[in-house]
């Protein structure tokens, strides 16, 4: 079983609110952080925001069925949905910043 990384990275933040089809608004009112967090979360990652926030964040993302996957993985650090959840979906032609409110 791969193990949780001690640190969210900014990839893994965008990654799981896209497999979850959540706008960052809903990861903000999941996690109990302004907006503008999880926007900073998402282009920082933890290193770069503060922790205790993007802790916060994977927090509220694993319990809605994401899982962190760390560098040892096999495969680098990323992110998949736990065994039964179905990604959500955004078609190729709107995949754009508009989707991120």
């Amino acid at each position: 079983m791969a193990s949780a990384p001690d640190r969210l990275t900014a990839a893994q933040a965008r990654a799981a609110r896209a497999l979850l089809g959540w706008p960052q608004a809903k990861v903000a009112q999941a996690a109990g952080l302004p907006v503008e967090t999880v926007e900073r979360v998402e282009a920082l990652g933890a290193a770069g925001a503060d922790p205790d926030a993007a802790h916060r964040m994977m927090r509220a993302l694993e319990a809605a069925g994401v899982v962190f996957l760390d560098e040892n993985a096999g495969g680098g650090v990323g992110a998949r949905l736990r065994e039964g959840r179905e990604p959500k979906t955004i078609d190729v032609e709107d995949l754009n910043a508009s989707n991120d409110e």
